[in-house]
């Protein structure tokens, strides 16, 4: 990718991104380019999809379920009643389509950095791990998945997947019991 692509992405998203959210994205390149070094992947290539893959988390659902409906994006119709999980794939399309980002590796890393999917690539968890422990995340389990790095990046990953879905449990059995 040409630096001058890069630059007109971080412009971008200065612009659009809340303060909050641009420095859990920076937080988020920083991690994933630490990690990268760490597990031998190409740094370039997690940092670009580091700082694209909250580019449309901000997003009202309106507008995701507009965007993929405009650019007849295929997805699991599943997906299209979570809008929030709309945010990777569309980030992926706009990196391809508005900043010429043509490596399908970093594209799917993007897309699939909220859901993971199976037989995730080093980059894809290299990404996933990253959005979940960068430094300024703190939510209950985030120290359990760090040190979950000590046995590596699946494991990781593994870590926090189960932390979500704990988490997503004992919400949903919470909503259920108080209606």
């Amino acid at each position: 990718m040409a630096e001058i692509k890069l630059e007109r992405l971080l412009q971008d998203l200065r612009r659009q991104l809340s303060d909050v959210r641009f420095r859990h994205v920076e937080g988020v390149v920083q991690t994933a380019r630490d990690l990268a070094n760490r597990f031998g992947v190409s740094p370039s290539k997690a940092e670009i999809a580091a700082w694209l893959h909250d580019f449309a988390r901000e997003w009202s659902k309106e507008r995701l379920l507009r965007y993929v409906k405009e650019h007849a994006m295929s997805l699991p119709d599943e997906w299209l009643t979570v809008p929030l999980l709309l945010h990777g794939p569309v980030a992926a399309h706009i990196g391809k389509q508005t900043y010429q980002i043509d490596d399908e590796e970093i594209l799917d890393a993007v897309r699939y950095h909220t859901t993971g999917r199976p037989d995730m690539t080093d980059l894809d968890l290299v990404l996933f791990v990253a959005d979940a422990v960068e430094p300024n995340r703190s939510y209950p389990g985030v120290e359990t998945v760090r040190a979950a790095l000590e046995a590596g990046l699946a494991n990781a990953a593994r870590a926090s997947l189960d932390n979500t879905m704990t988490y997503l449990i004992a919400t949903t059995a919470l909503s259920v019991y108080w209606r």
